[in-house]
């Protein structure tokens, strides 16, 4: 015989059934099991999905300070630029990002003003493959297409390139708010 309080339901004819209180409460147990197995799989996803972001993120801390000097258009060191695009080749390992890629094609094209003559063109190459596959990624960004257009402008003068990439800066130019300042 079953011991607690038994829970009364009525059975499809009609006829009441009791079903002992130690069922009710397996069952109510099974379903915390459930839940709880289903949180922790959610949570380990998550966690899945967003580490590689995480450690991206991590990895481009060396280079941030001379990104901001960049951009702010405060003196950088050599040194500071090669620690730039080392810090995003490393984020790269880890996280595909487009703002990672565009920041390391600006990185390139300030560094190829401080290699010798022999290396400019391998620099600004670099610069152009980086710039190339950040807009890829996203295409709305008049900084990146700007840059590329400088780029293409060192690499090959005037060319159809350069008058297409300066075309897609005009284009996309209207939607950054900060673009005019």
């Amino acid at each position: 015989m079953a011991t607690g309080i038994p829970a009364i339901t009525m059975a499809p004819a009609g006829n009441i059934i009791l079903i002992s209180w130690s069922k009710a409460v397996e069952r109510s147990k099974i379903v915390r099991f459930a839940i709880a197995a289903g949180a922790i799989f959610l949570g380990g996803a998550s966690l899945y999905l967003s580490v590689p972001i995480f450690v991206g993120d991590l990895r481009l801390v060396p280079g941030n300070a001379t990104l901001r000097n960049i951009q702010e258009r405060k003196p950088v060191a050599p040194k500071g630029i090669e620690d730039l695009i080392a810090s995003r080749r490393h984020a790269l390992e880890w996280w595909d990002s487009e703002r990672v890629w565009t920041d390391l094609g600006l990185a390139h094209l300030v560094f190829s003003a401080w290699v010798d003559r022999a290396h400019v063109q391998g620099e600004l190459l670099s610069a152009r493959d980086a710039l190339h596959r950040g807009l890829t990624r996203a295409p709305a960004s008049p900084y990146a297409w700007t840059r590329l257009a400088y780029v293409e402008y060192l690499l090959e003068g005037v060319s159809e390139e350069m008058v297409r990439a300066l075309r897609m800066a005009l284009i996309t130019g209207p939607h950054e708010r900060f673009i005019s300042y």
